[in-house]
């Protein structure tokens, strides 16, 4: 329900109509779904002028430890899911997505978020999640939800020139759930801890297997 959510205030940011009624996109979605037994995969839903869109490709860097690759593109509508970034499509070809993530940066110098994913920083106890010019990833927003004390939670910007005060930069999004990064092109850092990654992989995965047993047959009791 948040990703046809979004998709629908994608389509009103994009001043695209909405030519489909959520029943008839949920019914198509599980009719795909339904026909693949073998996993894991992610699953691509496009509303183009031709008509839906839907395609699917291997979740590649779950759980990972990545290299960041820094990338000077920013998205052309960062608030909404788009095809309109082909400079970045292009870019993302370039990399094994299963060990590399590309990391998008401001012309000021600010890291905005991945190629996939929304960043977050780490220092002590408090997780920073950049928003200016990043989409509002929905694996984000339920780990926020999540996240138990003793965290906190801060949405600011972060420069490239600050990364030495981090413990821990992770990146989250639907098909990398909660992975880490390890190293970084271009620059010395790395990590000095792992509490983060541990707490927010687990809150993810507990919500995730939740979601499962309410939703799907196939995970719930008998």
């Amino acid at each position: 329900d948040r990703h046809l959510k979004r998709l629908r205030q994608s389509l009103n940011k994009l001043k695209l109509p909405q030519q489909f009624s959520e029943s008839f996109l949920k019914d198509t979605i599980l009719g795909v779904i339904s026909r693949f037994d073998h996993g894991p995969y992610m699953l691509r839903v496009a509303v183009i002028k031709e008509g839906l869109f839907l395609s699917t490709y291997p979740q590649s860097g779950k759980g990972a430890e990545l290299e960041g690759k820094l990338c000077h593109i920013r998205r052309k509508l960062p608030a909404a899911k788009s095809l309109l970034d082909m400079g970045l499509f292009e870019e993302m070809k370039k990399v094994d997505r299963n060990c590399k993530e590309l990391l998008l940066i401001s012309p000021s110098g600010n890291i905005l978020e991945g190629a996939t994913t929304n960043v977050l920083f780490v220092r002590g106890n408090t997780i920073i999640s950049p928003t200016q010019d990043a989409l509002p990833g929905i694996t984000r927003q339920v780990i926020q939800e999540l996240v138990p004390e003793p965290w906190r939670w801060n949405a600011d910007d972060v420069h490239l020139g600050d990364l030495h005060k981090f413990d821990e930069i992770l990146v989250c999004g639907s098909g990398k759930e909660v992975a880490r990064i390890i190293s970084l092109s271009k620059i010395q850092w790395e990590p000095r801890s792992q509490k983060a990654f541990d707490t927010l992989s687990r809150c993810y995965k507990d919500a995730k297997l939740l979601y499962l047993k309410e939703n799907s047959p196939k995970y719930s009791n008998p």
